[in-house]
């Protein structure tokens, strides 16, 4: 558990050496940024890495064509207009790219991403996803495995009906990814934000110093996407 815990994953390495290669604009950001400043390591269980970039500083079809040729292949979207993109390769984490828009009045930047509606939707989803669920009660949960398809077929009629998710997302100040810096992580070096400690209270709060294994981004109260 150690060595892994130490370890830089191979696909945020190469990510990495990519952007900056190519010399994109980017951050690392949200609980990639969170392990490598709280904890000096990625976090053991996030699943992903996340990196960001300001919507009109990049260029989308430059970094499709080099991630894959270093293996990397684009994951179908879900939504269209979530502002993620997310690679995937064997051997490492999924890579996102958060894509930030800026407001109006040029004093912020939000993601645009979706949540379930209410807290019925989120059952239906667990519900539709019984027997493989791993979340909280799943036990309980997996027990109905046998009514996973009644509850697929309801949640893709919500889905059609523009019924069971929400725009969210988290909105921050806009300087605070102006003004980046290096940042040497274990012989890689990384953008950052120069004033992290800032951009982790505006998304997480005063909690983002605990380590939170069971965190859920959408039950997080700085998560709601608040419009221009």
């Amino acid at each position: 558990m150690i060595k892994n815990f130490l370890k830089i994953d191979p696909n945020f390495k190469t990510t990495v050496n990519i952007f900056n290669k190519l010399r994109i604009n980017y951050w690392v950001c949200q609980g990639t940024l969170l392990g490598i400043i709280r904890d000096r390591a990625l976090i053991p269980w996030d699943p992903d890495i996340d990196f960001a970039v300001i919507e009109k500083n990049f260029d989308e079809k430059l970094i499709e064509k080099a991630m894959k040729k270093k293996g990397f292949f684009k994951k179908k979207k879900f939504f269209k207009n979530d502002n993620l993109i997310t690679f995937k390769k064997k051997g490492g984490r999924d890579v996102d790219l958060n894509i930030y828009e800026i407001t109006k009045d040029n004093k912020f930047a939000y993601q645009r991403h979706f949540a379930h509606s209410n807290v019925l939707m989120k059952f239906i989803y667990v519900m539709s996803i019984s027997g493989r669920y791993k979340g909280r009660y799943y036990r309980i949960i997996n027990k109905f495995r046998k009514l996973k398809n009644i509850f697929v077929k309801i949640k893709s009629f919500l889905i059609k009906k523009k019924l069971f998710y929400k725009e969210a997302g988290f909105k921050t100040s806009k300087e605070l990814f102006i003004n980046l810096k290096k940042h040497n992580f274990k012989g890689l070096l990384i953008n950052i934000p120069k004033n992290y400690k800032k951009y982790f209270f505006q998304i997480y709060g005063n909690s983002w110093i605990y380590p939170q294994k069971k965190y859920n981004w959408e039950n997080n109260p700085n998560s709601s996407f608040i419009n221009e």
